[in-house]
C-alpha cells in the first residue's frame, strides 16, 4: 500500500505555498492548491491534484484551454517547490516527486 500524508489545513497550506512561490508568480493557481488542504493523499494523488490545479487554471471558464501549451510546461517545472512545501512526509514527497520527473520524460527532467 503507498504511503499517505495528510495535507495541512487551509491556513497553513495557503502560508506554504505563498513561501514555495515567493514572487507571486502564478497566484492563480493557488485555488486549486489549496482545494488540498485536509486531505489525505499519496504521492500520486499530490501530483494529480496539483495537475488539475494547472488545469484550472489554464482553461477558460467554459472548459477551452485559453493558454499555450508552454505556459502549462512551465507551470509544470514549478510543480517540485509546490510539493516540497506542501508534503511532509519524506516517502509521499519523494513518491510525488519522482511520478513528477517520470512525467517530465527523457531529457526533461524538473529543476
Amino acid at each position: 500500500m503507498p504511503a499517505t500524508a495528510v495535507v495541512p489545513a487551509r491556513d497553513e497550506l495557503a502560508r506554504r505555498i505563498a513561501q514555495a512561490d515567493p514572487e507571486r508568480v502564478v497566484p492563480g493557481l493557488y485555488p486549486g492548491i489549496l482545494k488540498m488542504a485536509g486531505r489525505t493523499l499519496t504521492g500520486a494523488g499530490v501530483v494529480v491534484m496539483l495537475s488539475n490545479a494547472i488545469a484550472e487554471h489554464t482553461r477558460g471558464p467554459d472548459g477551452d484551454n485559453t493558454s499555450p501549451p508552454m505556459y502549462e510546461l512551465l507551470l509544470m517545472k514549478l510543480l517540485p517547490d509546490f510539493v516540497h512545501a506542501i508534503v511532509d512526509d519524506e516517502q509521499v514527497r519523494a513518491d510525488a516527486l519522482a511520478m513528477l520527473e517520470k512525467s517530465a520524460g527523457p531529457g526533461r527532467g524538473h529543476s
